[in-house]
């Protein structure tokens, strides 16, 4: 990419550097200073906390050549540094992506769901990476500012796109992140209960969800889960070519007897239309069956061979989110912390249940569910009861989780209510054991990741 480009891209205005050849290349593209290297392009983008024109002398001092403002900076910025004012930078950065991206050959792939979409996107893109050169999001670059800073990492080089898109702040947000990636095909995952407190109600999310493959077109392919009855229905609005996925005897990607191994992964029948494969795979839980058929139903749309695939699923990496950590005294942490709901919780239970040991749940608070607070929280409860040996709640809200297990007949001397991520660490620094199996999961709020790094033994992964 050239200033050139950064200038055609941005539409901006020259506050300085008029002088410069715009043919010079420039190097990363990054909204935070710190990262700033020699050549970089600095956009300053005003968040709920930070704004980044605070730090633009920042960006220069590091060796950023060209800048994208919003407002006339305080200080004098130099003519060997490109300056560009724009109204808004956050959409200046989408449409700087929108035009990288449609200068660049790579098909690009949309993920959204309520759960489930990094998981989704890292198998998907794994397994294409066995066959295309692949460039997928970083963690979870989701919105109108990390889907655009991924865009902006194409090259002509590659392929396949992976992107991870959100949609959980307010309706027309995928929408526009399509506008900007213009996907060739969209995976749906599954539509829950994440951020219903926002979004009001499931078939206000499915609404959210469906932009993607609303805004795919008539040669693209619509990916969906044909287990969930708001995704399914979503072939109804697209106007791409529809492949099914799931357990569903219906789909045309499918599994059946789908057992979990524990923390040895999981094994089932993989079904692509008449052709079946036994599958041993590395992931944990049986949830995690469907993200692997979604991730097949994409490779198999891009035109790999059904042996590639297969043996892909065999060599994917383990760990995903959920991490299997070496804890004190002899015990097994299931760090499980980046996030929760109560359709990620109930099946990170289901995992625990298939473990042997003496399984422990340490939960935490479940965020932005709003009306439906109390009864996502007792769900959780009543799972926890058929599944744990001892349960162990962190937070205000999670205090519902421990009322729901021992409504569902859990013995009270098995169930201990906490205030706060400290006073976990005091605790089950004394209570764990050898032979624990310990699953820690909660919103990211509750901070139960500072448990998970006091009770695991440093550097000790068991996967």
């Amino acid at each position: 990419m050239k200033l050139r480009d950064i200038k055609e891209g941005t539409n901006g205005k020259i506050l300085s550097g008029s002088t410069l050849d715009l043919e010079r290349e420039v190097g990363d593209i990054t909204t935070d200073s710190r990262l700033v290297k020699k050549g970089d392009v600095f956009i300053a983008i005003k968040g709920e906390r930070v704004d980044g024109h605070d730090y633009i002398q920042d960006a220069v001092s590091r060796g950023a050549q060209a800048l994208v403002l919003s407002r006339t900076p305080s200080i004098q910025i130099p003519e060997s540094v490109l300056a560009l004012e724009v109204d808004d930078t956050v959409l200046a950065l989408g449409k700087l992506a929108a035009y990288w991206r449609n200068k660049m050959p790579a098909k690009t792939i949309g993920i959204t769901g309520s759960v489930g979409k990094t998981s989704t996107k890292e198998v998907t893109a794994s397994i294409l990476s066995r066959k295309f050169v692949t460039l997928r999001s970083q963690k979870s670059y989701n919105n109108e500012i990390g889907l655009p800073l991924t865009l902006l990492g194409l090259t002509p080089e590659v392929e396949v796109a992976v992107l991870e898109m959100g949609g959980a702040y307010r309706m027309g947000e995928i929408e526009y992140l399509c506008s900007i990636a213009k996907p060739f095909i969209g995976v749906v995952i599954v539509v829950g209960y994440a951020h219903i407190g926002r979004m009001g109600s499931l078939e206000r999310i499915a609404e959210n969800k469906s932009e993607l493959v609303r805004s795919l077109p008539s040669e693209g392919f619509a990916i969906l889960n044909r287990d969930d009855h708001r995704v399914k229905a979503m072939a109804d609005v697209t106007k791409a070519h529809v492949v099914w996925y799931g357990l569903d005897e219906e789909s045309y990607i499918r599994a059946t007897d789908v057992v979990s191994e524990g923390l040895n992964g999981i094994r089932f029948v993989l079904h692509i239309g008449d052709r079946s494969y036994q599958v041993k795979a590395p992931l944990l839980g049986r949830h995690s069956v469907h993200t692997i058929l979604a991730s097949v139903a994409v490779a198999h749309v891009m035109g790999m061979e059904d042996q590639e695939i297969v043996h892909a699923i065999k060599e994917l990496p383990p760990g995903l989110r959920l991490i299997v950590n070496k804890g004190i005294n002899g015990s097994t942490i299931l760090d499980d912390t980046y996030n929760a709901n109560p359709t990620s919780m109930l099946a990170a239970l289901n995992l625990l249940n298939d473990i042997e040991g003496h399984r422990i749940a340490v939960l935490g608070d479940m965020a932005e569910l709003g009306h439906f607070t109390e009864e996502g929280h007792l769900k959780v409860g009543a799972r926890a009861a058929e599944v744990c040996d001892k349960l162990y709640t962190v937070g205000e809200l999670a205090q519902i989780i421990a009322r729901g297990a021992l409504q569902a007949g859990m013995n009270p001397g098995d169930v201990v209510t906490l205030k706060d991520y400290q006073e976990a660490i005091d605790v089950l620094k004394r209570d764990l054991h050898e032979g624990d199996v310990v699953l820690v999961k909660a919103s990211r709020i509750v901070s139960l990741d500072k448990l998970v790094a006091a009770l695991t033994v440093q550097n000790e992964v068991v996967q």
